[in-house]
């Protein structure tokens, strides 16, 4: 008979997989790629942690929702929001309309073909609800 397995679903890494959750929402693009699984898992240790406005030429992004970004991919786990909550407390101090869209289309990551611009509208609110919902689960847990 084995042990039982504790998962602890609240650690830094959940941190990093909700910011390249909320990056590609955002930038209907995700945040690192590659041509093979090791230059993904390089680019995700070493690249710089793109700008959404890099990202989608002509959309500006609050200080704030970057921030929450920046802190959530940070390469040390020590600088990630120590916990879920934490940056769902964050994304709450963000402030209203925290985006104004961009017209130009998706600048595809290395390896990550193209999206059409006509879905980004779509994934946006996808993004939203999917955030909302996340949210709603951590404001409601004990």
């Amino acid at each position: 008979m084995s042990a039982p397995v504790h998962i602890d679903w609240d650690l830094p890494v959940d941190v990093y997989a909700m910011g390249c959750v909320l990056f590609e929402m955002l930038a209907v693009r995700p945040p690192f790629g590659g041509e093979s699984r090791v230059e993904l898992l390089t680019a995700h240790l070493r690249d710089p942690i793109p700008r959404l406005a890099d990202v989608r030429k002509g959309m500006r992004v609050a200080p704030e929702l970057q921030a929450v970004i920046d802190q959530a991919l940070a390469k040390k786990q020590t600088e990630r929001y120590p916990h879920a909550s934490a940056m769902l407390e964050a994304l709450e101090r963000v402030p209203a309309h925290p985006i104004v869209a961009a017209d130009s289309p998706v600048q595809a990551a290395p390896g990550v073909p193209q999206e059409s611009g006509s879905r980004s509208s779509w994934w946006l609110l996808v993004g939203a609800a999917v955030l909302v919902a996340v949210g709603l689960v951590f404001a409601l847990m004990p």
